[in-house]
């Protein structure tokens, strides 16, 4: 079962999920994911400003900084930064973090790279792989054959 913060995210229920957010960066506020999910939820709130990109900043490696950024920058514009971004996540994290990466592909609309790295994702079990049906930068992909194919693969109902 998902962390409680990630659920009111899930049925974008933007308010609840930045509290929630909040109230675990508050409690703990070196959590992985932590200000990455504030980001990212601030972001879906039609945010793109500098507390999106400082909550980016103040993320963890191991939470996702570089797939943070890069999914921000890529929403400012700034494609150089957020090409740069994911270029340090492929190569720092791009053989245990696959899932994260094609979050980043899916959120510029880049599907074929996208479904490339959840196949890779599938391949080394990434766990967080489990979240692709709630994950809402996925949503552009649920129309694709290969989305269709890739739950099956994983025995989960469409």
């Amino acid at each position: 079962m998902p962390a409680p913060h990630i659920c009111p995210l899930a049925e974008e229920r933007f308010e609840a999920a930045e509290v929630e957010a909040r109230k675990c960066l508050s409690i703990s506020p070196t959590y992985a994911f932590g200000h990455f999910l504030l980001a990212y939820n601030l972001l879906f709130q039609g945010r793109a400003d500098q507390e999106v990109l400082d909550q980016c900043s103040l993320e963890t490696p191991e939470g996702g900084r570089m797939n943070c950024l890069a999914i921000i920058y890529f929403k400012l514009g700034r494609l150089k930064d957020a090409e740069a971004a994911l270029s340090e996540s492929i190569r720092t994290r791009g053989n245990f973090a696959a899932f994260g990466i094609a979050r980043v592909y899916a959120y510029m609309s880049q599907s074929d790279r996208a479904f490339e790295w959840l196949e890779k994702a599938f391949q080394v079990r990434d766990p967080v792989l489990t979240y692709i049906k709630a994950e809402r930068t996925f949503a552009k992909l649920r129309g694709d054959y290969r989305y269709k194919a890739l739950l099956q693969k994983m025995n989960l109902p469409e």
